[in-house]
């Protein structure tokens, strides 16, 4: 029998090393199997089982979002943040803004009408809703919203509910609103 040479494609297609096209066969497995999975995605968002799953990733995210301002605020820095928890609403104050995350999920058995709504504000805005100073109320700069969803690999997150619906894990979540504040912040206080 002939050895194979390193520069025989026949080699290299068995290696991995050379892209092959999929056959009919094969886009036909895949194509069902990326229905089934989605059915099956979307049959948990419309479920109560559904509904717990984001409620437990809210409380996820609400601690996860505390443990990171109760850090922060330990270290010597010039400016202080604040954590509050009202109900369904936590609110991050710092630097004269306050950047609010508030769930909303009024049916028990589907996500179809929740949200998770990111609003940042400058002033410090309270968790209840209410004014911190009553004489000087907030001001409304950016709200956004998000709807709990799984990615392809079955992770759970959030999903921009309009523009390009990208899907952020917890962490990244975390960062894009505190890069938010934080970038709010500097350009308040940095003048160039």
């Amino acid at each position: 029998m002939k050895r194979k040479r390193a520069n025989d494609p026949e080699l290299k297609y068995i290696m991995g090393l050379l892209p092959r096209e999929e056959t009919l066969e094969e886009r036909a497995v895949r194509l069902s199997q990326e229905i089934a999975d989605e059915e099956n995605r979307q049959a948990l968002l419309d479920s109560t089982e559904g509904v717990q799953f984001a409620n437990q990733e809210i409380n996820n995210l609400y601690a996860k979002y505390e443990k990171f301002v109760n850090n922060f605020s330990d270290k010597n820095t010039t400016v202080k943040f604040q954590f509050q928890k009202f109900g369904n609403t936590i609110v991050v104050n710092g630097g004269g803004f306050s950047l609010e995350l508030q769930w909303s999920s009024p049916i028990s058995n589907t996500l179809k009408y929740s949200a998770l709504y990111l609003r940042l504000w400058k002033g410090n805005y309270d968790a209840s809703g209410r004014s911190v100073f009553p004489f000087e109320k907030p001001k409304l700069l950016k709200e956004m919203e998000y709807n709990f969803d799984l990615n392809k690999g079955g992770k759970k997150g959030w999903k921009e509910s309009t523009g390009k619906k990208r899907f952020y894990l917890p962490e990244r979540m975390i960062e894009k609103s505190m890069d938010m504040l934080f970038d709010q912040i500097r350009y308040d206080k940095i003048k160039q």
